[in-house]
C-alpha cells in the first residue's frame, strides 16, 4: 500500500503506513510493485473516484489519441485582413463588442482573461435589442441564470424555481 500511495504522489501517507508497520514490529521490504509510473498528480480529495479513473485512462491513451489529430496549422493570420473581412459581414453592436475581444486575442492576449473581462458586455449588447423590441424585460439583463445554481462539494441543494415556502 505504501508503494501505491507513493506512486500517486502521496508520500506522507506512505511514510505513515511504514511508520505504523514499524511501530507494530512488522518487517517491511521497501519494494515498488508497480512497473508503470503515473505522470499525473492526484488531488487530495476528488468529487468522485471516477475522476481519477478518467485521468488515468486519459494518461494511458493520450499519445494514441493525439496521433490521430492533424498537426497544428502554421499559417500566420493577417489580423487586419481577417477583421476587415469579418467587418464586412457583421454590423450589429454585439458583434462590435466581440470584435474588440477577438482582436485582443489575435494580438496575443490571454483568451480566458479577455473573455472574463468582456463577457458581460457581450451579453448586454446581444440582448439589448430584445428589450427594445419588448421580447424580454429590462430586469432580465441583470443576469442570465434563471434556474438553481449548484455549487460543487456544497452540502446545500437549491430548491426548484417553483418552490414556495409555506408559512
Amino acid at each position: 500500500m505504501a508503494g501505491a500511495f507513493r506512486l500517486i504522489g502521496r508520500g506522507l501517507i506512505a511514510d505513515n503506513i511504514i511508520k505504523g508497520m514499524d511501530a507494530a514490529d512488522f518487517k517491511i521490504k521497501k519494494i515498488d510493485p508497480f512497473e508503470d509510473k503515473t505522470k499525473i498528480t492526484f488531488a487530495r480529495r476528488e468529487v468522485s473516484p471516477y475522476v481519477n479513473k478518467l485521468r488515468l485512462l486519459w494518461q494511458s491513451m493520450r499519445t494514441d489519441v493525439i496521433a490521430h489529430f492533424p498537426d497544428a496549422p502554421v499559417a500566420k493570420i493577417n489580423v487586419q485582413d481577417y477583421l476587415a473581412e469579418v467587418e464586412d459581414k457583421f454590423v450589429t453592436d454585439a458583434y462590435k463588442q466581440v470584435k474588440l475581444a477577438v482582436e485582443q486575442v489575435l494580438e496575443g492576449a490571454n483568451p480566458g482573461e479577455v473573455f472574463e473581462a468582456t463577457h458581460a458586455d457581450w451579453y448586454l449588447a446581444l440582448l439589448g435589442p430584445s428589450v427594445a423590441a419588448g421580447m424580454i424585460k429590462q430586469s432580465d439583463l441583470a443576469g442570465y441564470r434563471t434556474g438553481p445554481v449548484y455549487i460543487r462539494k456544497s452540502k446545500h441543494t437549491p430548491r426548484t424555481c417553483g418552490y414556495k415556502i409555506s408559512c
